[in-house]
């Protein structure tokens, strides 16, 4: 079951953030991180879920997400030109790992509200 996360995006920023996928300890608190050697991402962006078609694709296969897998750590990134060009409303994501046996674990989604870009030129 995915975790609920929710951000915030400015136009014209370069977008990036990291996620640690760990395991928890009997307290609660965060214990080591998970070995995602191996494992593939995918996330879409849309205005809703419904949406037929993605306002952002984000993948390990098109270089938008990144994993270091030892470290459990997952970038998410989008350049500056594409968060200019987002719609400037409340979307929705999932974020899908993939291990090697083609198992897929869903660790976040949420919404993403876009900010209008003030500083142009």
């Amino acid at each position: 079951m995915a975790a609920p996360w929710n951000d915030d995006i400015y136009q014209g920023e370069t977008w990036t953030r990291d996620l640690w996928i760990a395991y928890l300890n009997e307290d609660g608190t965060e214990g080591d991180p998970v070995n995602i050697t191996g494992y593939t991402a995918r996330m879409q962006i849309r205005t809703h879920s419904d949406a037929p078609t993605p306002v952002a694709d984000l993948s390990t296969a098109n270089g938008k997400i990144v994993i270091d897998g030892p470290a459990g750590r997952i970038s998410l990134i989008l350049s500056a030109t594409e968060t200019a060009a987002l719609p400037v409303v409340q979307l929705v994501y999932d974020l899908e790992l993939i291990d090697g046996d083609g198992n897929v674990d869903k660790p976040v989604a949420g919404k993403l509200k876009v900010y209008r870009e003030v500083t142009r030129g």
